[in-house]
């Protein structure tokens, strides 16, 4: 209130905004890294200060700063569960960056990023309007990601009006080509990672499945090959390797990859990843047919779901024919909502016990 009253308000919170911006983009670096998680911690500390600078920097007409600060912080906002109000935040700042295209790029590349946890079809004209501007304005590096981000609009499915997983190879190789050049391993890493994805999910054949496999493992060597552990590519490297072995029928080897994968995301505190890995250690238990530990780990991801606004594991169920909570019938809804009570941890915990098998 005594701020308020003084002829200084507008240069203390400028001020403050600029620290605040500061924080967030020395952090940025080490949201996919081994310390990810004492960086995050301290973003979700700060959280309130952070708001404050976004309304600062939006409300005061600073469109590049409100862009760099969303940029610095989407990969929290997905981390931690907080992306419905990312995209509160993201479609502000979009709709003020109609400006320089390399602001705006950015601007779309963080709208498309949360819109894509999301499983928000909104992601496909988001990352096609990036890429486009990053094709006439931008250089080797902004469009190498445009068309690593751009690939998966073909390949969403559920989200993509027609699934053309060659078009988005398409892209994926003049990614590849461009981070090769730049000589960027954690990039090179995610572009064999994108095509892994074009392999796993595009067809249902054993050879491209094999195929997949052998582009995430070169993958993951990239990314474990970097020094400082990036647990971000990591867990969903290893998610991918789970996810091929699962479509193999190889239960032993996916539910191995998803355990290693979720104690990754533990560790990394990454929601995103520890609702997907829920999802599928409980697609291991339906396999093997324990349709209680299923029902449980159901519950469990679907509450973790609600709470935090991640969308891929519901789109899971309406694209690959998954369990998702409304398919469990009455007679089983004991254990549907015993998942549903759990804790993360609770979950986490039941979810890297011992599988069973179980006939009947």
């Amino acid at each position: 209130e005594k701020l308020a009253e003084s002829d200084e308000a507008q240069q203390i919170h400028e001020r403050h905004a600029g620290a605040y911006l500061a924080l967030a983009e020395a952090a940025a670096p080490h949201l996919q890294g081994q310390d990810l998680k004492r960086w995050l911690d301290l973003l979700e500390t700060e959280h309130d200060n952070l708001r404050a600078a976004l309304d600062c920097a939006i409300d005061g007409g600073r469109v590049e700063d409100a862009v760099r600060l969303e940029y610095a912080l989407w990969r929290f906002w997905q981390s931690r569960g907080h992306l419905r109000e990312g995209r509160v935040w993201s479609d502000r700042v979009l709709a003020a960056a109609a400006g320089p295209p390399l602001l705006r790029i950015k601007a779309l590349e963080t709208a498309g990023g949360l819109a894509y946890w999301q499983a928000d079809p909104k992601v496909i004209d988001y990352y096609r309007e990036a890429y486009e501007l990053a094709r006439q304005h931008g250089d080797r590096a902004d469009r190498a990601k445009a068309a690593y981000n751009y690939s998966f609009t073909f390949s969403i499915s559920g989200l993509s009006p027609v699934q053309n997983y060659e078009e988005g190879r398409r892209y994926l190789q003049e990614s590849l080509e461009g981070f090769r050049e730049l000589g960027d391993r954690a990039a090179i890493g995610r572009a064999a990672w994108g095509l892994a994805v074009s392999y796993v999910n595009g067809t249902r054949s054993q050879d491209e499945l094999h195929r997949g496999r052998e582009y995430a493992l070169e993958a993951l060597r990239e990314h474990r090959a970097l020094g400082e552990r990036n647990l971000f590519d990591e867990g969903w490297d290893l998610h991918l390797l789970g996810l091929v072995a699962l479509k193999l029928d190889e239960l032993d080897e996916a539910a191995t990859r998803f355990r290693e994968a979720l104690e990754t995301f533990v560790i990394a505190a990454d929601t995103s990843g520890i609702v997907l890995m829920l999802s599928n250690i409980a697609e291991i238990a339906k396999r093997r047919g324990d349709l209680e530990r299923q029902d449980i780990l159901v519950g469990a991801w679907s509450a973790l779901s609600q709470r935090t606004g991640v969308g891929l594991a519901d789109l899971f169920g309406a694209t690959e024919g998954r369990t998702v909570a409304a398919d469990i019938p009455p007679e089983r809804r004991g254990a549907l909502e015993r998942g549903m009570a759990m804790k993360t941890d609770a979950a986490v915990a039941y979810a890297l016990e011992a599988d069973t098998a179980t006939t009947g």
